[in-house]
């Protein structure tokens, strides 16, 4: 599962004003984009397309600007046509603009002439045959880089935006391309270290977040992010990595917004979760755990907690378990603080803890960590609505039986007497109000009993 989608739709659920203006915003992204990127593909100026479309220089030069609103149908059709493709105009799905800011790409936007085309070619001249290793071309390229002795980033830089990239059609990131084409050479590993070092010289020593670089910076910037992610070699990435996002804070704090679009912000944050040798940014993870946000990265609670998830993970360290458990108690604490706790009150306690929780055992994936996790509870204190969620969420996976069966460093007592306690408050948090009748009853009952 991707997880730009899982956290995109996440913040899409957030809030409706947010996913409307990423919706409106990267609407216009993608069309001025794609009239750029194929008019330089026909190898024409600015100047050339607007005598094609029976204009001039300076409307060309507004439809490729992306904060264009004004779009007009007639034109949109008329540069498609001079362009030698047609223009389409569709509703869609917030799901479906999960897949396309995923493969938001020099690849994805660009689109052959007619007769260029080679699905219109395959079909006139019987196909072609398909490649059998289609990573063969761009794993010699990328091989030959990463073996000289050169501080020279200017080919990566063009493949993390899709050019001169052999065999990469634009149904992955870019950066995917590139680690795909490195799992089968000789030597992967010691290429991937290579490619690591030479990564973080990016980072670092380009500050390729703040200096544009290359006919796409966007794109390269998010793919930077996401290919040190995807790396994950905290040794050497965590220091630039973490320039970058000093760089991004201190912007903010003196412009009050944002130099990065969502996008690479949120990849710059997946670089971070996996690059974390020490513990230098668990404030940045508490602080979205908390408050459900974070003054610099777009994200909830659970993108937060997927961070802390990613702080020297152990299964048997004490240390982490007891992290944990402390950040869903802090949560639980200030529900109860802002009186935000009760049956029937929205957003439900209960089930928000539950989704910390279950981000967590999605993270581990295994029985031993509703064990652990049980245990530093008991250690850090957890009230009820806590215990409720942690056995409602072990109870959905069918985990009871098995950490009954082993229950080390806890006894079986202990484990039954969790679940038991867990299951019998969300029962009595989900129980219907007693109505009138009901309530006659009852003092029916208490009279007699008087």
């Amino acid at each position: 599962m991707s997880d730009f989608k899982r956290r995109l739709a996440r913040e899409f659920a957030e809030s409706e004003e947010y996913r409307e203006s990423y919706a409106e915003h990267f609407a216009n992204d993608y069309i001025t984009a794609q009239i750029k990127l194929n008019r330089k593909g026909r190898n024409l100026n600015q100047s050339q397309l607007g005598e094609l479309i029976e204009s001039n220089q300076g409307r060309v030069s507004l439809y490729e600007d992306k904060d264009y609103t004004r779009w007009n149908i007639g034109t949109l059709r008329k540069i498609a046509a001079r362009l030698g493709c047609w223009l389409k105009i569709s509703i869609e799905s917030y799901g479906a603009l999960l897949d396309q800011a995923e493969h938001f790409s020099a690849p994805d936007l660009l689109r052959p002439a007619f007769e260029n085309d080679p699905v219109i070619r395959r079909w006139l001249n019987a196909g072609e045959e398909a490649n059998p290793d289609p990573f063969a071309a761009s794993r010699r390229i990328i091989t030959e880089w990463l073996n000289r002795d050169t501080e020279d980033a200017g080919p990566l830089c063009d493949w993390l935006q899709g050019l001169d990239l052999p065999g990469y059609s634009g149904d992955s990131e870019e950066f995917q391309w590139i680690l795909w084409s490195l799992e089968s050479a000789p030597e992967a590993e010691r290429l991937r270290s290579i490619l690591t070092n030479r990564l973080a010289l990016m980072i670092g020593d380009w500050h390729v977040d703040v200096r544009p670089i290359g006919w796409r910076p966007g794109v390269l910037v998010k793919n930077v992010f996401l290919l040190a992610a995807n790396l994950a070699m905290p040794l050497i990435l965590q220091e630039p990595v973490d320039g970058a996002y000093r760089r991004e804070a201190d912007y903010r704090t003196e412009h009050g917004t944002s130099r990065l679009d969502a996008t690479s912000l949120s990849a710059l944050r997946l670089a971070m979760e996996h690059n974390q040798a020490d513990d230098r940014w668990s404030g940045v993870w508490l602080e979205m755990i908390l408050h459900g946000k974070h003054s610099v990265f777009p994200g909830t609670r659970y993108t937060g907690m997927e961070g802390l998830l990613g702080l020297k993970p152990g299964l048997d360290d004490s240390a982490y378990w007891d992290r944990l458990a402390q950040a869903i108690r802090m949560v639980e604490q200030e529900m109860h603080a802002e009186q935000r706790v009760g049956p029937g009150k929205i957003p439900d306690a209960i089930e928000q803890l539950k989704q910390l929780i279950q981000t967590v055992f999605d993270y581990w994936k295994s029985a031993a960590a509703a064990i652990r996790l049980l245990r530093a509870a008991l250690s850090v204190g957890w009230l009820q609505e806590a215990g409720a969620a942690w056995a409602c969420s072990v109870t959905a996976r069918q985990w009871e039986e098995i950490i009954k069966a082993a229950p080390a460093p806890l006894g079986v007592g202990q484990v039954e007497s969790a679940l038991f306690a867990g299951l019998d408050y969300y029962s009595e948090w989900i129980r219907p109000p007693a109505g009138p009748q009901q309530e006659e009853q009852l003092d029916s009952t208490r009279n007699v009993r008087d």
